[in-house]
């Protein structure tokens, strides 16, 4: 068995390990053996050369399983976007290739309409050998980033699509190797398109990586000369990644909460594993889904359970089953421990409620902190957000403060006001928790006190 040296990187480590181990391997004196945390695997030798030549973390995401031998003459490893595979003996740069994961997860649909021929569309780039033609919004990301070496090319024409990541529906189109999708919430960064999870995707519907761990180990992969170890912290997730970290990782102790000299309306430590005083609830719409699930566990309140296992929204709320505060401040300790959402709620009642929406520190321009107010018939309205807050950092530990007085609401973060807006359409209602369902958002030491 192969040792694994485990690295723990922040993002401005994972540019400076990108950037140790791209000079080794490009000169061939050396391979790399990065481990990922959030996963429990590495990348080795010419698949980690593969994978920081052609775009990395955004590009592939994060490593799903280690090598094995998937055949007689070759071994695989399967990303959260790819799955590479290593031939030794055919000649570079073919050694390591792409599975065709696109035409893998489209079978079976040719009959559908936008995956049958096409004929070309005046002003379109169009592939007669496929008789698709790709949208204008892909053709400079497909060009730029890789092009038929990497995607191959589109067996689809452009059509909207629900994503199996968010529920949401985006403008989609299915080329031999993956899937891009259009993120118009992210536009005008390098975000607005992305890959789908493919790989996840297969890879989860085939039994996921412990069945990847019953094959053979690989046969032909060349073996890491040795580990390179750079500065510690938490890895920022891919976006959208999907791929929450290990369930069993520990987690350490949350800080204590600063002295108040406030009346305090009501705490809870969760030292006791008993939420008889709290009801996980939903978001309005769809109605009638279920709520996925909380429970304490270890002293810490966990978002416990996965929309998609579930069959549950991804909207998590836990809330109080007392209904009646008005004027009140919220604190409590988050720990990020995925790569989604989370946040909290004040003024929960049948007329709505204000969410704070915190989101991980992916490098990109979007607002990392979103002040929202949801109601049963107009859905979700954003109320104020900013960027002077950079995001969480997976597996760290912040203090979160949300206070609701007269028609005024406040957030801090670590003791820093970072948002502050008005709305007088909400007085009263319960509060407590929320979190996209995906089962790795923690918090300790919720205090309620009059502001």
């Amino acid at each position: 068995m192969r040792e694994r040296h485990k690295t723990f990187l922040s993002r401005a480590s994972l540019v400076l390990a990108l950037t140790v181990t791209g000079g080794l391997l490009g000169g061939g004196a050396a391979r790399a053996d990065t481990s990922f945390p959030q996963t429990g695997f590495a990348i080795w030798g010419p698949f980690e050369t593969y994978w920081q030549a052609h775009g990395g973390l955004s590009q592939f995401g994060l490593p799903r399983t280690s090598v094995y031998g998937a055949g007689r003459d070759y071994d695989a490893q399967w990303f959260e976007r790819a799955v590479f595979t290593y031939n030794p003996t055919k000649p570079d740069p073919y050694k390591v290739e792409l599975n065709l994961l696109g035409s893998q997860i489209t079978a079976g649909r040719q009959a559908e309409v936008f995956f049958q021929p096409a004929k070309k569309l005046v002003n379109f780039t169009y592939f007669a050998a496929t008789s698709h033609n790709m949208a204008n919004q892909f053709v400079e990301y497909w060009t730029k980033t890789g092009g038929l070496a990497i995607y191959g090319y589109p067996i689809s024409e452009p059509f909207v699509e629900k994503s199996k990541s968010d529920g949401k529906d985006y403008l989609v189109q299915y080329f031999e190797r993956n899937r891009f999708e259009l993120h118009p919430e992210l536009l005008g960064t390098k975000f607005e398109i992305q890959l789908g999870l493919l790989g996840s995707e297969l890879l989860d519907a085939q039994g996921g990586p412990t069945k990847i761990a019953g094959l053979p180990q690989s046969a032909f992969y060349p073996k890491p000369a040795g580990g390179i170890n750079v500065p510690g912290g938490g890895l920022v997730d891919s976006p959208n990644s999907g791929t929450p970290g290990p369930g069993g990782a520990p987690v350490p102790p949350a800080p204590p909460l600063p002295a108040t000299n406030h009346r305090v309306l009501f705490s809870n430590d969760f030292s006791n594993p008993d939420l008889a005083g709290w009801t996980p609830r939903t978001s309005y719409t769809p109605p009638g889904e279920t709520a996925a699930s909380w429970r304490v566990k270890n002293g810490l309140l966990e978002q416990s359970g996965r929309a998609s296992e579930e069959g549950a929204n991804n909207t998590a709320l836990l809330l109080t089953n007392f209904a009646e505060y008005t004027d009140a401040t919220l604190e409590t300790s988050f720990y990020a421990g995925g790569g989604e959402s989370a946040g909290l709620v004040m003024r929960y009642s049948d007329k709505g409620y204000y969410l704070l929406r915190l989101y991980g520190s992916v490098p990109n321009a979007a607002a990392k902190a979103r002040l929202l107010k949801v109601t049963p018939t107009g859905g979700e309205a954003l109320l104020g957000s900013t960027t002077v807050w950079g995001g969480y950092v997976p597996r760290t530990w912040y203090q979160l403060i949300f206070t609701t007085k007269g028609n005024t609401l406040s957030v801090y973060i670590d003791g820093e006001l970072i948002m502050k807006v008005t709305d007088d359409q909400l007085s009263m209602g319960g509060l407590g928790f929320y979190a996209f369902a995906d089962g790795t958002a923690r918090f300790d030491n919720l205090r309620v006190t009059a502001p």
